[in-house]
């Protein structure tokens, strides 16, 4: 949903430079705290393994890591098309190229 708002606020108002650094940078936060909280939920899954009796699991953190994985590839490759959506238009006449 997000991403659809940011193609619906390209397409409708055409960005200038620095407006487009701004989202740039709003983007990759959120994308760069999806992935924190990825990682977070990764740990939490460590801890809650070793709780609930799998204490001879030598490596925990490691049993879910290929669904953590294309999960954050999932969220990286949203942020750059979202990013080249934002970037790939002609930037206004108001904007200094």
């Amino acid at each position: 949903m997000f991403a659809s708002a940011i193609f619906w606020i390209e397409h409708s108002i055409r960005l200038v430079r620095w407006e487009k650094i701004v989202v740039t940078v709003f983007i990759g936060l959120i994308a760069g705290f999806g992935i924190c909280f990825l990682v977070k939920l990764q740990n939490h899954l460590k801890e809650v393994r070793l709780t609930l009796g799998y204490p001879n699991d030598l490596n925990p953190w490691w049993r879910g890591v290929d669904v953590l994985s294309v999960l954050i590839g999932v969220v990286v490759f949203a942020a750059v098309v979202v990013i080249y959506f934002v970037w790939s238009h002609h930037l206004s006449a108001a904007s200094p190229a």
